[in-house]
């Protein structure tokens, strides 16, 4: 009994610091925050952002370019989604002619908890969606992110 309710008790703590580091900010910042990362391809290079996730919090969203190649627009570029003390994930998308042509190596860490049931999907030529089961304790999220590409421009949301 004393083990279940030190567990309970670690768990909301857990959630707690999980999500102090960003109560301070919220209060001021966040209503200046957008809720998508706007890689512009055509500066390319390495781009970082801080948005908004569904739940309001600031994350830090980092989309790199990795591959250089003749055309504007085209090459592969990782995107890395981060929930501030909570985890990372992040995944390489490929880029031809304005279109997602593939979506690959998914990768997560976690600062507190535990990931699974990970899965990446290249939905479409203009969207790809990593979503996973993020858990603390015996509280679990299904969480993750979107990239999608419109014109000349790779946007990272929260799902």
């Amino acid at each position: 009994m004393k083990k279940a309710k030190r567990r309970i008790l670690a768990t909301i703590m857990i959630l707690i610091l999980c999500t102090m580091q960003t109560m301070t900010a919220m209060a001021t910042e966040n209503s200046d925050l957008s809720t998508e990362a706007v890689y512009d391809l055509e500066k390319g290079g390495i781009q970082t952002f801080e948005v908004l996730d569904k739940n309001n919090n600031t994350v830090e969203v980092t989309i790199k370019e990795l591959v250089s190649k003749t055309k504007v627009s085209n090459g592969s570029y990782e995107i890395t989604y981060n929930s501030l003390g909570c985890w990372t994930a992040g995944f390489i998308v490929d880029i031809s002619n304005n279109k997602i042509t593939r979506a690959y190596g998914p990768f997560h860490y976690t600062l507190t908890g535990f990931i699974r049931n990970a899965a990446l999907a290249h939905i479409s030529s203009t969207k790809a969606i990593y979503r996973f089961n993020y858990s603390v304790g015996v509280v679990t999220l299904v969480t993750g992110f979107q990239a999608i590409i419109s014109g000349t421009t790779l946007k990272a949301t929260a799902l």
